[in-house]
């Protein structure tokens, strides 16, 4: 069982590889886009993505519970060249 119970994980939808007629119509993400850690774990649901139909979206989870600080999650910055660990 894990300890963490401020954290938040954070779901957002990647627009940066639409073409310039989907960014006419961009993705809607409804409902709960916030959810909270109890125990170590999150719970995502009650959300939901509508888009042009035939367009592929990417979800980004983020969240402030990864500690940037702790060495393999450096290494893991480095290796992607990236300065955090966004899903």
């Amino acid at each position: 069982m894990g300890s963490d119970f401020k954290s938040r994980v954070r779901v957002n939808v990647d627009v940066s590889n639409l073409d310039s007629n989907q960014s006419l119509y961009p993705p809607i993400l409804e409902g709960t886009i916030i959810f909270d850690v109890i125990s170590g774990i999150a719970v995502l649901k009650d959300f939901q993505l509508s888009g042009n139909p035939g367009s592929s979206y990417n979800l980004i989870f983020s969240t402030d519970g990864i500690d940037t600080s702790k060495r393999s999650n450096q290494e893991k910055m480095l290796e992607t060249n990236t300065s955090d660990l966004d899903l």
